[in-house]
């Protein structure tokens, strides 16, 4: 099944909170700034909060490139007066991460919240945040659906990088392991990352409603040569990556064309269609996005730049808080039998892994897979293939997973020459704890002593940056080791039968998935279309590719 016009219906209820204005305040939208900029009356004022949490106001904004423009506002506050003046400037889309209007209301504030560059599942996971979704049956409608925090992104540990100028936040680190057997190693390239003076500064902070288990933090300088960036593969090397080599097709499964997605590391991602799905139809329950390529002349790299959802934590939250009264119980219980935790995690890979497959002999052959990373930050993975036994003048890979749980940035091939690249530890100097004592020692090896971060709590680190090998250039990278303890509400009894649905039924995380993705879009697909322009409305619907 499908649920034609789901992306218009969102747009109408995006004109409806334009629409209902009265006494001016800003109004936190869902629409990306090209949609409200492309409006018959368009904002003539926008807020947007950025990734490292400043926030801007843009006078008469517009589009231009990759980057939102216009005169942006300064407040300077003097002993009895403030003083606003605009200067011209702008800020990358992908940069943003709430955007607003300034808008008039009648009645009561509406607020919805998006995260641009995290996907339309975004705006599904505000919405849904706190309601009560019913699972399919079996089993019967669950009592513990959501987890009513609020939390649409929190995560894991975040890693900020300071560039000289500002606070970026530039890594979520070993995402996914919320159970201590989880515990991995996990490595980030910190594009954002300079050095000043001969020094580095970072930010540790915890994530959000969660204690945060660190055990190992190494920051690592790789000098490569400057017409090469680095990227890691999912075991954590190191790879060059040279000139690169775009797809010649880029379609998913229900046949979309996504082409114009990932040819550039945009923020502009590819990710599943918002449809009704079918929880007993084999082919609903996986999304894939196969590419096609031309042979390359030897063996290749595929460079893919992608994050999870906001969706796919939602679920984690969701999950955890169907424990109630007996979370605690389930901690204990999984930290005391690692075999068992690890077969979950298994179960859990099976469905929420990024499977990456090459078609090889009339078959897609899996060859790797990508786990690690929140919604937060996207990565940029170079995977090695084995291309020897494939056939003709172009190669198809095929990028598969569970709906809604993965964004695709950015995606091609690398067949130029591995470059040397020369990896040095980095020395840290210092890593200020909360208490204000030094933490240092605790995140110097992955020993099992582990630093403690409560949600909020921020480290703040300072490193020393090895000298640069002339006609070199640096890339930092972080290595971290740890876990992390989401706090769920602990309400209510468990609900066993959801509990033992998604633990025995074959592809159940999925099913529950789709099955609360389903009630959320018949939900907004039942809101009414206020703007008063049916005629548009349907024209919007008829040119959406369902």
């Amino acid at each position: 099944m499908r649920a034609p016009g789901i992306r218009p219906i969102l747009l109408a209820a995006i004109g409806f909170a334009l629409a209902t204005g009265g006494c001016a305040s800003w109004k936190k939208q869902v629409a990306s700034p090209e949609a409200l900029l492309a409006q018959p009356k368009p904002p003539h004022k926008m807020r947007v909060t950025l990734a490292d949490g400043s926030r801007l106001e843009i006078m008469d904004p517009a589009i231009r490139g990759d980057s939102l423009v216009g005169s942006i506002a300064t407040t300077i506050r003097h002993d009895r007066w403030d003083e606003t003046k605009l200067a011209d400037g702008g800020v990358l889309l992908s940069d943003i991460r709430k955007l607003e209007v300034w808008k008039f209301n009648k009645g009561g504030t509406l607020l919805l919240v998006t995260v641009l560059a995290v996907g339309a599942t975004a705006i599904i996971v505000a919405a849904t945040e706190g309601d009560d979704p019913k699972p399919l049956p079996p089993p019967p409608p669950s009592s513990g659906g959501g987890s009513g925090d609020g939390c649409l992104l929190c995560s894991c540990p975040l890693l900020y990088s300071y560039d000289g100028e500002d606070w970026i936040l530039d890594s979520g680190t070993y995402g996914g392991a919320f159970l201590k057997p989880f515990a991995y190693t996990d490595y980030d390239v910190l594009e954002s990352l300079r050095g000043e003076n001969g020094l580095l500064r970072m930010r540790l902070r915890a994530g959000d409603k969660e204690t945060d288990h660190i055990d190992e933090l190494q920051i690592i300088a790789a000098d490569h040569d400057p017409s090469t960036t680095i990227a890691t593969d999912p075991e954590g090397n190191v790879h060059s990556v040279g000139a690169t080599t775009p797809p010649l097709v880029a379609r998913d499964s229900r046949g979309r064309d996504a082409l114009p997605l990932v040819l550039a590391a945009d923020g502009r991602s590819w990710e599943s269609a918002l449809a009704v799905r079918d929880t007993a139809s084999l082919e609903d329950l996986r999304e894939s996005l196969t590419l096609e390529f031309p042979r390359p002349a030897a063996s290749a790299r595929l460079v893919l730049r992608a994050n999870k959802t906001a969706w796919a934590g939602h679920l984690m939250r969701a999950f955890v808080a169907a424990h109630g009264t007996a979370t605690q119980s389930w901690y204990a219980a999984m930290d005391a039998d690692p075999a068992r935790a690890l077969g979950f995690r298994r179960a859990l890979a099976e469905e929420i892994h990024l499977n990456v497959s090459v078609w090889e002999g009339g078959r897609w052959v899996e060859q790797s897979s990508v786990w690690g990373g929140g919604p937060e930050v996207q990565k940029t993975h170079a995977i090695p293939l084995d291309l020897s036994r494939t056939t003709g003048d172009r190669i198809r890979i095929r990028l598969e997973s569970s709906p809604s749980f993965w964004l695709v940035d950015w995606v091609a091939l690398d067949s130029t020459p591995e470059r040397p690249v020369t990896l040095h530890e980095v020395t840290m100097r210092s890593a200020v704890a909360p208490s204000g004592r030094d933490a240092t020692a605790e995140l110097h090896a992955k020993d099992g002593q582990d630093l403690l971060l409560e949600t909020g709590e921020v480290v703040e680190l300072m490193l020393d940056a090895p000298v640069l090998a002339p006609g070199s250039a640096r890339t930092y990278l972080s290595r971290t080791t740890g876990w992390y303890r989401y706090h769920a509400p602990e309400t209510g009894p468990p609900d066993t039968v959801l509990l033992d649905f998604l633990l025995r039924e074959r592809h159940g995380i999925t099913k529950m998935s789709i099955a609360w993705m389903n009630t959320a879009l018949t939900s907004l697909a039942a809101a009414p279309v206020v703007r008063g322009d049916a005629q548009r409305a349907a024209a919007e619907r008829r040119s959406i590719q369902p």
